[in-house]
């Protein structure tokens, strides 16, 4: 019991003191919602090393004390439960689980928490093909970019659909992942709270030019976003809510330097057998 209770106290240690600062250099965390993603896994973890070292710890004393050079030929001698032992492994595994469902819950609220209303959310319709995402700013007149571009500090809504097969629309450093699923409306909330460009991919697998399926995350000061939204093009036809996505056929909009992440005109079935030096990034 004295190894099983050190090894559970160095372990807990490890996970706060090295396992957290590391894991925290592999993305920044620019919103309440990244926060609160990686504040659940440091507390799930260290929730899970008291289970992992009984069981390791145990399962190795139970291998070393009854262990048998050769078959045995008679049952060992019954043993009798303990009524406390019963006890406490109730309350334990009870208390266990019962931490693990009301964190879920608390964070759940959290997560899914439209913003006070003094504060003015911003509507992003989100809409992915092969393979390329498209936004569309409904309060900005229909204003369209594959550049993704957020206000610092301003909640912002997505909703978020597929024309073609699922994909993931994901931005790590604001702690969401959500799928983009053809002819379904998922939707996802954050409030971007540090000025920066991070990286947005798709993370579901989704045809041969998967791994270029990305677009840069520039979150920015108010009146520089306004004026960025204010100079997209409106190309007359809705990708988002209204219009459940643009046709396979419709051309991409043009970022704010004239470009695309495919070529002009191309479209899902001809980019299936275009070489890969005809994928242009979009920043």
């Amino acid at each position: 019991m004295y190894i099983y209770t050190a090894l559970t106290i160095i372990g807990i240690l490890v996970v706060a003191l090295v396992f957290y600062p590391w894991v925290f250099t592999w993305t920044p965390l620019v919103s309440e919602r990244a926060t609160d993603n990686f504040l659940t896994l440091i507390v799930f973890t260290c929730i899970a090393v008291p289970v992992f070292m009984f069981v390791m710890v145990f399962g190795f004393y139970s291998l070393w004390a009854f262990r048998q050079r050769r078959r045995p030929e008679h049952d060992g001698p019954p043993i009798l439960a303990s009524r406390n032992v019963i006890i406490a492994w109730v309350a334990i595994t009870t208390t266990h689980a019962a931490v693990l469902f009301f964190w879920g819950l608390i964070f759940l609220g959290r997560a899914d928490a439209a913003p006070p209303p003094q504060l003015s959310q911003l509507q992003v319709d989100v809409t992915a093909e092969q393979w390329q995402f498209n936004f569309t700013y409904p309060q900005y007149g229909n204003a369209q970019s594959v550049i993704l571009e957020l206000p610092l500090n301003r909640p912002v809504y997505f909703t978020i659909t597929s024309v073609d097969v699922v994909h993931s629309f994901s931005v790590p450093a604001l702690g969401f992942k959500e799928d983009a699923v053809p002819g379904i409306f998922t939707h996802i909330r954050t409030t971007p709270t540090s000025l920066g460009t991070y990286p947005l991919r798709c993370f579901e697998l989704c045809g041969v030019y998967h791994t270029y399926m990305e677009a840069p995350v520039h979150i920015v000061d108010t009146p520089t976003f306004t004026a960025w939204v204010n100079s997209l093009p409106n190309h007359g036809y809705p990708w988002g809510i209204n219009g459940a996505g643009a046709p396979n056929g419709a051309p991409p909009p043009p970022n704010s330097a004239g470009s695309s992440m495919v070529p002009a005109g191309a479209t899902a079935a001809s980019l299936f057998s275009a070489p890969t030096a005809n994928i242009r990034r979009a920043f």
